[in-house]
């Protein structure tokens, strides 16, 4: 399934973003979190790496379409698994039993997809990864030489905390370490990966309010 989306959004310098139900990151032949975006909607045959900030379906569904068209899969040591196999999400949220298709809602479905590399074995004097786990035990942000931090789910913003107040977390101790080192980060602007991007000041504020909650 993709979410319709607008176009490519410029944040600063090369750094873009495609909203979306997931957004998806764009940086030079980099795109990010190709969940709610597949091929035909990023427009750009240039693309010769998908990173991946985690690995929840929503964040990966498409990264299979830009693998087969030559591009690297890259993601963390820890949430490869869950890119290979799609499947353990979905278990382990049914202690391990394959619940009923009425029961799967369209952040868990998603195609599995071969891991090239790790994002520890990854470099790129361009963007960098940042650790950033909590919401799962792998997720990671990138960072630009634009400023722009994608931040995944590490960062939610006020509106979505209204709309979910328990937002998933696999350690949320490990969440409230990851909003405090955001908080130290060195970057101009946040695209997370739900919602509209934040100046520095709106991202600091929400972390904040992330950790008075």
């Amino acid at each position: 399934m993709t979410a319709k989306t607008h176009g490519p959004v410029l944040v600063a310098g090369n750094s873009y973003y495609l909203p979306a139900m997931s957004n998806t990151g764009l940086f030079k032949g980099y795109v990010i979190d190709p969940g709610s975006s597949g091929y035909n909607d990023v427009g750009r045959d240039n693309i010769h790496s998908v990173l991946l900030t985690h690995g929840h379906n929503d964040h990966f569904r498409h990264a299979h379409e830009f693998r087969e068209r030559g591009a690297r899969v890259i993601a963390s040591r820890d949430d490869a698994l869950l890119v290979r196999n799609p499947e353990v999400n979905l278990r382990g949220l049914f202690s391990w039993a394959r619940p009923p298709m009425e029961m799967i809602t369209p952040y868990f479905q998603g195609d599995a997809c071969e891991v090239d590399m790790y994002i520890e074995d990854w470099l790129d004097s361009s963007i960098r990864a940042v650790w950033l786990p909590g919401h799962t035990l792998g997720e990671y942000g990138f960072i630009t030489e634009d400023g722009v931090l994608y931040s995944a789910d590490s960062l939610y913003s006020k509106e979505l905390w209204a709309k979910y107040k328990l937002p998933y977390s696999i350690d949320p101790d490990l969440c409230r370490e990851s909003l405090r080192k955001i908080k130290t980060l060195d970057f101009d602007f946040v695209v997370p990966g739900h919602g509209v991007p934040l100046n520095r000041d709106e991202a600091l504020k929400a972390a904040d309010f992330h950790l008075g909650e």
